[in-house]
C-alpha cells in the first residue's frame, strides 16, 4: 500500500492536466458544467490545492508549499488551510529549474522551506487529515488545481 494518501492523488492531477493541456484547452469550473453534469451542489464539495514546486514535471520536481480552500457546490467558502511549507534537503533545492528559484528565493520561500521542520510524508497527512471531513462517502467532490 502506498504511504501517501494526498500527494500521489495530486501527482496523478498534474499528470493528467499536463496531457489534457497538450491537446485542449482546460475549461474553467462554473455552475452551468454542474448543472450540465446533473450534480446536486448540496452534496458537492470542491477542494482548490495550490502548490509550489521546485520546477514543473511532476515526475522530477517536489513540492515545497501547499494550502486548501475548501468550497461548496455554490462556490461558498468552507474552510482554508494555513499554509504547509515542506522542508526539502540542499540537494533538492540546488536542482531546482531557474524560474521557480528566482521567485522563491524572492518571496523568501526558499529560506522558510530550509527552515520548516515538516517532511513530505507529515505534509501529505495534514493535507489528508484536511480534506477528510470535506468528502464525505456519497459526495461528489472535485479537486482544482490552481
Amino acid at each position: 500500500m502506498n504511504k501517501f494518501k494526498f500527494l500521489i492523488f495530486f501527482k496523478k492531477k498534474l499528470t493528467h492536466l499536463e496531457r489534457k493541456m497538450n491537446t485542449e484547452i482546460v475549461q474553467p469550473f462554473s455552475q452551468y458544467s454542474l448543472a450540465e453534469q446533473n450534480i446536486n451542489n448540496s452534496k458537492h464539495n470542491i477542494i482548490w490545492f495550490d502548490g509550489e514546486m521546485t520546477g514543473l514535471d511532476v515526475n522530477k520536481h517536489t513540492l515545497i508549499e501547499a494550502a486548501i480552500i475548501v468550497t461548496d457546490g455554490n462556490l461558498k467558502i468552507l474552510a482554508e488551510s494555513s499554509n504547509i511549507i515542506i522542508h526539502q534537503p540542499d540537494e533538492i533545492l540546488e536542482n531546482m529549474e531557474e524560474w521557480p528559484l528566482k521567485q522563491h528565493t524572492l518571496s523568501g520561500l526558499i529560506e522558510n522551506v530550509k527552515k520548516s521542520n515538516i517532511s513530505i510524508e507529515q505534509a501529505d497527512q495534514m493535507l489528508y487529515d484536511f480534506i477528510k471531513p470535506f468528502a464525505p462517502k456519497g459526495w461528489f467532490v472535485q479537486i482544482i488545481l490552481y
